[in-house]
């Protein structure tokens, strides 16, 4: 999964707090853009923003578990669990939930992440207190039918085969497992070939039973829709649902990296991809954020960008590169990805450090930093413009920290200046880099594989 790049364009204030029938409320507003946090009773977040533009719907339900709360036995469980619950449930047979919501217009998915699991519903307006059925009837009874679980076995190796199969694909897992030595970051979200077919039916209703509860979980709504008629049905379908205690999972921090690693591998390629990157700032650390989105920004994102303009532009030294970094509730990863002749590799490695090297070194000029934050303000633009746009944008930051933190996104880069940006590059883009590169078949170097 790519850097999450769904950020609010507008700055929104907190501006009532009030007690109800409910646990909590909040309302942040903007002139444009109004959101509404409501935390029930049970622990449920209901996070709804009404835009009436047009008469469309997303349901999104978040739940705070992904394969950071697994280990090397379990592994995959989380994306398996994702796959079930589409399967069937107590109350409606396997194909009849994709039949109900794409009958009436609408699209269903769900996605797995490190640190969060979700499920996406999209309608017609005319069409919400149906899906939101729908939708609670997957999350809250799915059946965890033996036969279907087989066949999502089967469905899972597959989708493990074309991971594998594809370079960047896997050159980013190889690049998580090596940069990552303890922390569970390091496995990948799919599982492997080996945990996903040990996986039992029990090991997934045993690890439902203690994620799956509304105190760890959060309803986004956005669209043409009243919000006091949802919360109102929200209550009405989830009264049964109660807050349980939730696992204790015990924190790993991971060690910090002091000298270079380093892994080559040979695969049927006609060119050589390779991945270089650092240790990052977790979503703890607000304001390194800030500045490490407006580094990749800087190196690697377009045309006109620091990596693209000299590797590519200049002196034709790659097919492709980009910059990237994944928020995350603990520590991330900053890497550079570059796809490149065999030959080129230890020039291409030597100008991304001098390009970082330039970064630490001397600071940003203004008006390039301006350019910076002025194309990440219409990056946020473009991911957010539509109802599911929004209601992503909104599920992921709850999901990693809270929403306030997103809804204040862009104030916190309108700030950041020159001298952060080289603070931060300083802090984080040491020497002691992870690399990672994927070589054509036939011309792999022995006794290179690691280091």
């Amino acid at each position: 999964m790519r850097r999450f790049r769904l950020r609010n364009y507008l700055s929104l204030l907190l501006v009532v707090l009030s007690l109800t029938t409910c646990l909590s409320e909040k309302a942040f507003s903007s002139k444009d853009f109004k959101v509404k946090e409501t935390v029930l009773n049970n622990g449920l977040t209901i996070i709804t923003s009404e835009i009436h533009t047009f008469p469309i719907v997303a349901l999104d339900m978040w739940v705070k578990v992904g394969s950071a709360d697994e280990n090397k036995e379990n592994n995959g469980v989380s994306h398996f669990i994702e796959h079930m619950l589409f399967k069937g449930t107590k109350e409606r047979g396997v194909g009849e939930i994709d039949k109900a919501i794409e009958g009436r217009g609408g699209r269903l998915n769900a996605g797995t992440s490190y640190d969060f699991t979700h499920y996406y519903i999209t309608v017609p307006s005319l069409y919400w207190e149906e899906a939101l059925e729908i939708l609670g009837d997957l999350i809250f009874n799915p059946a965890f039918d033996k036969e279907e679980l087989e066949r999502e076995r089967r469905v899972i190796l597959e989708e493990i085969g074309r991971g594998e199969d594809n370079p960047e694909s896997y050159l980013r897992d190889l690049f998580y497992q090596t940069a990552y030595q303890k922390h569970p970051y390091r496995l990948p979200i799919l599982g492997s070939r080996e945990s996903v077919k040990s996986l039992k039916r029990d090991d997934l209703l045993n690890y439902y039973q203690k994620h799956y509860h509304p105190n760890n979980m959060a309803l986004v709504v956005v669209g043409d829709f009243k919000t006091e008629r949802v919360l109102s049905k929200v209550r009405e379908l989830f009264k049964d649902f109660k807050a349980e205690e939730l696992p204790l999972i015990a924190s790993v921090k991971e060690p910090e990296q002091t000298e270079e690693r380093k892994v080559v591998l040979s695969k049927d390629l006609k060119q050589s991809y390779l991945i270089l990157g650092f240790p990052a700032p977790s979503v703890k650390e607000k304001k390194d954020v800030y500045a490490m989105d407006l580094i990749i920004t800087i190196l690697g994102e377009g045309r006109n960008s620091r990596l693209e303009q000299e590797l590519k532009e200049k002196k034709n030294l790659v097919s492709s590169i980009s910059a990237d970094y994944l928020t995350q509730k603990d520590p991330g990863l900053f890497y550079i990805l570059a796809t490149l002749e065999p030959e080129k590799i230890d020039k291409v490695r030597e100008e991304i450090l001098s390009q970082i090297d330039n970064l630490k070194r001397r600071e940003v000029g203004k008006k390039e930093l301006e350019k910076a934050k002025r194309l990440l303000s219409s990056m946020v633009a473009f991911d957010t413009e539509t109802n599911n746009g929004k209601s992503s944008y909104l599920g992921f930051y709850f999901a990693i920290d809270k929403i306030s933190f997103a809804l204040t996104y862009l104030d916190g880069i309108k700030k950041v200046t020159p001298s952060q940006i080289k603070e931060v590059a300083n802090k984080y883009l040491r020497g002691n880099y992870t690399l990672c590169i994927l070589q054509p078949s036939g011309i792999f170097k022995p006794g290179t594989t690691s280091k």
